[in-house]
């Protein structure tokens, strides 16, 4: 069941009023520019690189795994009291 909501059909007839669209045809050619134009962003925003931090893909060493571990025991026998 299609349904297209009317505050939806209003605010694309207010575009069309406001752009003096008066035609089918009109309204169709500034639909595809529309339609292209999201497309083109999504096709950019999709295509950026992602910069990771520098410190990503360093490895935790494990004297500091081992003080990390100390320090939350520390932590849970202290809440514990």
């Amino acid at each position: 069941f299609n349904y297209i909501n009317k505050a939806y059909i209003e605010t694309i007839a207010s575009q069309w009023k406001r752009s003096g669209i008066e035609t089918a045809e009109e309204a169709m050619n500034i639909a595809k520019k529309e339609h292209n134009r999201s497309k083109k962003k999504q096709t950019n925003t999709s295509t950026k690189k992602k910069v990771l931090p520098s410190w990503f893909n360093e490895s935790i060493s494990s004297s500091e795994e081992e003080s990390d571990d100390l320090e939350f025991k520390n932590f849970i026998e202290e809440f514990r009291k």
